[in-house]
């Protein structure tokens, strides 16, 4: 009993380790990339940070086929991604096969949308999930360059901006930006009218995470 216990715990130590290197190894594809563009020290001279924490902390990654990694991680909103460190050298995850992120309590997923006119995976923290409907908040970070002193012109060290959240409703396999009305009845033609009357009549802010709650309790008994 005790060997089958040992050789038990052993397999499933193998799989986690061939898991996580199979997690680095995907994202040691992006090393140099991330090594050449970021440079995001305080040594660089860039004000402010692109991280919700500027600490790494414990995370967990659920990859698609169930296998979960623990990892120190932190999440980058320049890049829209979560990062790790690893033999001294900051990685970027490859999204591929990465079902959820759970850290520091809240769980985020990566979705495919287009806020900045780049239609790629990012890191977005669930808000609400109601079956296959969500609603989701991505944080989103600019870089301002640095603005050289010159007749009036103030000089200005290069910068992370943090902008607005931006809010996002899943509805099945479709997502969109939720700027206005428009944004939700374009989902549900047949019942836009009903759609325009909650909003109004329940004064749906579409910046105030409580009440898109409300709202897709509500688009998801349509």
């Amino acid at each position: 009993m005790k060997i089958f216990a040992l050789i038990s715990m052993l397999f499933i130590g193998a799989i986690h380790l061939c898991a996580q290197n199979e997690l680095m190894l995907q994202a040691s594809d992006l090393q140099d990339k991330v090594l050449q563009d970021r440079g995001f020290t305080s040594e660089a001279g860039i004000a402010g940070t692109p991280y919700v924490n500027e600490t790494n902390t414990e995370g967990s990654f659920y990859l698609s086929n169930k296998t979960v990694i623990k990892s120190l991680t932190r999440l980058n909103c320049y890049y829209g991604n979560f990062e790790f460190v690893s033999k001294g050298k900051i990685h970027l995850v490859n999204t591929a096969g990465i079902d959820s992120v759970k850290l520091d309590g809240s769980v985020y997923v990566y979705r495919s949308f287009s806020p900045d006119g780049q239609n790629q995976p990012k890191a977005v923290k669930v808000i609400e999930r109601k079956g296959s409907n969500g609603i989701y908040e991505y944080r989103q970070v600019e870089y301002k360059p640095e603005v050289k002193a010159g007749g009036f012109i103030d000089p200005k060290p290069a910068c992370f901006e943090w902008v607005d959240p931006v809010y996002l409703l899943e509805v099945k396999d479709k997502i969109v930006v939720l700027k206005n009305v428009k944004s939700v009845t374009d989902l549900f033609p047949k019942n836009e009218e009903a759609i325009k009357k909650y909003i109004k009549e329940n004064r749906i802010n579409f910046n105030k995470p409580d009440k898109l709650k409300r709202l897709l309790d509500y688009i998801s008994q349509l």
